[in-house]
């Protein structure tokens, strides 16, 4: 048995592929969602900790041979009643984010191979535009992260109350504790205190401690009175047309 994405492609067998979805709003003063595509989950998918619920997903075009243009892929989906009144809340996802993660039925949340480091590269795409939308499904082309023609100037999100650095996280060895970072000049959270909190602030045990992204979640952390590492800009006021 094999425990890498990179030699489990190797296989005869590596198992079931699967496809899963962060559809990531918050530019648009949204939330996340996790979907799943159902071609290849029949039912609710756990990974990395984070729940992905099937939908019946069709989308073409993200080949890409390094030669050429870069793919601009179509995304299809029947339009429920749920999809329909966050596309009326905002803005019909343009401009919002869609991260594709492939890995292998073996390497998910309960697999004796459980591990959400072995998945290929993360495909991080926008909204770009609905080109289609009727009872039966609402269609959008999505562009690539290195493909925003016509972006705004500047480049960084103002996000006011969502914190845009990368928490860290706990990889399993006890003794002694340990986590996985990232460097704070690659945009990890310097937080390496023995507090352990999930997204409500609540105490919890070092297997479940997840950063909630708020204001109150650092100082939580780092103290009322420290100088915070907080990435967002509590400041600001919304942009209105």
């Amino acid at each position: 048995m094999t425990n890498t994405i990179e030699s489990a492609v190797q296989e005869f067998s590596p198992g079931n592929l699967v496809e899963l979805y962060v559809v990531d709003l918050t530019m648009l003063g949204g939330g996340v969602t996790r979907w799943a595509n159902a071609a290849h989950a029949a039912t609710a998918i756990t990974f990395d900790g984070e729940i992905y619920t099937p939908v019946a997903i069709e989308i073409e075009g993200f080949a890409w041979n390094g030669r050429g243009a870069i793919p601009t892929p179509t995304l299809r989906i029947f339009p429920t009643d749920g999809i329909k009144a966050a596309m009326l809340a905002y803005g019909d996802f343009i401009g919002g984010k869609i991260t594709r993660i492939k890995t292998f039925s073996r390497f998910l949340d309960g697999q004796p191979d459980a591990d959400p480091l072995e998945r290929f590269p993360d495909e991080i795409y926008f909204f770009e535009q609905k080109t289609q939308f009727n009872k039966n499904v609402v269609e959008w082309s999505l562009s690539s992260v290195l493909d925003q023609e016509g972006v705004m100037i500047p480049k960084m999100l103002f996000l006011k109350d969502m914190c845009q650095l990368k928490y860290r996280r706990y990889n399993g060895a006890t003794s002694p504790v340990s986590f996985e970072y990232i460097l704070p000049a690659d945009g990890g959270c310097p937080y390496d205190g023995t507090g352990y909190f999930d997204v409500d602030g609540n105490v919890v045990t070092m297997a479940a401690d997840k950063c909630g992204k708020r204001l109150s979640e650092c100082k939580r952390r780092f103290g009322d009175t420290a100088v915070l590492p907080f990435l967002a800009f509590p400041g600001i006021t919304a942009y209105r047309r």
